[in-house]
C-alpha cells in the first residue's frame, strides 16, 4: 500500500469448465509511483520446483520451461542440463513444467519485449527439482 492509499489490485477469473485462470493487475492511486502514460511492467519471474515424487531424477527428466512463438510451434529448454535462450520476437506464451503440473502465462497477442529464460539444476539439493526462471 502507498502512502496516499494506493494500491495494487490483482484480479483472478475463473470460467466455468475451464482450467484456464485469467490475471489482471489494476492500480489505484498509484499516479506519483507509476506514470498514467506507462503501459507495461517487467515481470521477474521464477519458482524452484519442489521434490514432491519418489524419485527427484525422474521429476528433474521431466520438468523445465516451455516456451511458444506467435505462429510458431512449441520449444523448451533442456530436461537434463543446465540451459538458457533470449527469447526474442512475439512470444505467445512461456510455461514452467513441473512433471506432472504447469503454470503458464498467455499473452494471445504476444508478449512484446524480449525475455530471458533459464533452467537450472543444484545436483546437491534434495528438496528442490530444478530452479525455472523468465
Amino acid at each position: 500500500m502507498a502512502n496516499n492509499g494506493g494500491y495494487l489490485e490483482y484480479v483472478y477469473k475463473l470460467r466455468p469448465d475451464d482450467y484456464m485462470v485469467d490475471f489482471e493487475i489494476n492500480n489505484s492511486n498509484l499516479q506519483n509511483l507509476i506514470p498514467t502514460n506507462q503501459n507495461m511492467m517487467e515481470l521477474d519471474w521464477s519458482l524452484k520446483l519442489p521434490h514432491t515424487e519418489k524419485s527427484i531424477e525422474n521429476e528433474r527428466m521431466y520438468s523445465t520451461t516451455y516456451f511458444k512463438y506467435l505462429n510458431d510451434d512449441v520449444d523448451y529448454l533442456s530436461e537434463t542440463k543446465d540451459d538458457e535462450e533470449e527469447l526474442v520476437g512475439k512470444v505467445q506464451w512461456i510455461g514452467f513444467k513441473h512433471q506432472f503440473f504447469s503454470s503458464v502465462l498467455i499473452n494471445n497477442l504476444g508478449f512484446d519485449k524480449t525475455a530471458k529464460i533459464t533452467a537450472t539444476t543444484d545436483e546437491f539439493s534434495t528438496e528442490y527439482v530444478r530452479n525455472l526462471s523468465a
